[in-house]
């Protein structure tokens, strides 16, 4: 069929033959379909699920308006049904939503796993320091029959810590991998199947690499993110739970550890975010002389030819002079970082010690008796000194750690809001859309005005 425009003379797409339209101010084209078993000549059958949707308009309309409805209207084809204001992130539970209710079971298991893990580590503290006190206890010295009893009782409950930490320690790192691996199967094939649900106009707007790297990007960072997810539990509980029994066994000791507890998590902080970065830069920067050494010896022969090996060895220094430069950051980045941490760590150590020592010659002041019973109340000894100490210092280095953690689940909460985006996208075109006619349809269809214009050039008609 020919198409005419209505302001001009010329024919587009087609013979000079119009079906004796030619001059006629309508721009018309008659579609006669013939089915494949020889029903009728105007039997039209479609091959996708038999069914049509057309829509025409009646009436018609100047050129110039036709031009310009047509054209926002196969500009908005890619955003029709999208969310006007799109959310940068999705909720954590969103990152499972193509978990099965198994899964999702499973992980919760794994997530209580986590929380005994990180439970378990502070609660080690009371038990050591109970056993310090007992061994440095006057009445238990003289007594060795009431001293390994009792030592034998804490014997018990170290082994019942190491039984609690190494199974569920097993389940903390097992869980989230699993469950992450069976979601992000799934996650690739809902994305895989909307991909190639979407129209034509999409497809002109994104181009399939893209889509391609982005589902492997992306589903990369949902990985390291929900792995971590567990992890962070942990964390937080080990913050939570030694900060609590520093201020039960002492709380003026706490809060002498806590004044110096900061700069030593701001170290380990500096320093596990200075290696993320400059890593990745020097990462980055060697990938770049890996570029330039593979195109080069690709095209040796070019290269030889027009005399490039100066140039090209220049260009190769430029990349691995970034990466030298990267790697100085690295070095003055960790050694600032590790000279911190480790000053605020004996720093703290000291400070606490000699608050503990006060504390304790006070208690005996006040309580004679604390001299020869370790065990009596509101006596505070030597253990809980050490007690206390590790206690916060548990929570001061989890601390630390809560930060990269939260950034992994940052990204991988903005990488599933990329992928949830196109799938959750129904296009204007839908192959999966069950409304409309079935069956055999007969008749013409005519086209009135039509302009055309691809979504990613919606000027050009």
């Amino acid at each position: 069929a020919g198409l005419k425009h209505p302001d001009s003379n010329e024919n587009y797409g087609g013979s000079n033959e119009t079906g004796g339209h030619e001059g006629h101010q309508d721009l018309r084209a008659e579609l006669v379909c013939k089915s494949g078993q020889g029903r009728s000549d105007n039997l039209i059958e479609t091959e996708m699920d038999k069914r049509i949707m057309l829509s025409a308009d009646k009436g018609a309309k100047p050129a110039d308006n036709a031009e310009q409805d047509s054209s926002k209207n196969a500009g908005d084809d890619s955003q029709k049904k999208t969310p006007k204001e799109r959310k940068p992130k999705v909720p954590v539970g969103q990152l499972f939503r193509y978990s099965t209710k198994g899964d999702k079971i499973l992980m919760v298991f794994g997530s209580l796993c986590a929380m005994a893990v990180g439970c378990v580590f502070p609660l080690f503290t009371i038990i050591f320091g109970k056993v310090l006190d007992i061994l440095n206890d006057p009445k238990s010295m003289k007594d060795l029959n009431y001293q390994g009893e009792q030592i034998r009782s804490l014997c018990v409950y170290f082994f019942i810590i190491a039984i609690v930490s190494g199974v569920c320690s097993f389940f903390e790192y097992y869980v989230p991998v699993r469950v992450t691996e069976r979601t992000l199967e799934r996650v690739r094939h809902e994305f895989m199947k909307s991909l190639l649900r979407q129209d034509m106009s999409w497809h002109d707007v994104n181009r399939g690499g893209e889509a391609t790297a982005k589902v492997a990007e992306a589903t990369l960072q949902m990985s390291a993110g929900m792995e971590k997810f567990c992890t962070l539990l942990k964390t937080i509980c080990t913050l939570v739970c030694g900060v609590v029994i520093g201020f039960t066994t002492s709380w003026k000791l706490t809060l002498v550890i806590m004044g110096c507890a900061p700069f030593f998590a701001v170290s380990l902080a500096i320093l596990i975010v200075s290696m993320t970065r400059v890593e990745a830069q020097s990462q980055k920067a060697y990938s770049r002389a890996g570029d330039v050494a593979n195109e080069v010896f690709s095209s040796i022969r070019i290269v030889a030819a027009y005399s490039g090996e100066r140039h090209e060895v220049k260009r190769y220094d430029r990349f691995l002079a970034d990466a030298e430069a990267a790697g100085a950051k690295k070095g003055i980045a960790i050694g600032f970082s590790v000279g911190l941490m480790l000053f605020s760590f004996y720093a703290m150590y000291g400070v606490s010690t000699y608050a503990g020592a006060e504390f304790i010659v006070m208690s005996r002041q006040d309580d004679p008796e604390c001299t020869t019973n370790y065990g009596k109340e509101g006596c505070f000894t030597g253990g809980k000194v050490v007690q206390t100490f590790v206690a916060v210092l548990l929570g001061a280095l989890s601390f630390g750690s809560v930060g990269p953690t939260f950034a992994a689940l940052a990204a991988a909460q903005t990488a599933a809001a990329e992928l949830y985006d196109i799938i959750d996208r129904v296009p204007s075109v839908d192959i999966q859309r069950t409304e409309g006619h079935e069956g055999e349809i007969r008749g013409k269809i005519e086209f009135r005005n039509c302009t055309f214009a691809y979504p990613s050039r919606p000027d050009v008609v």
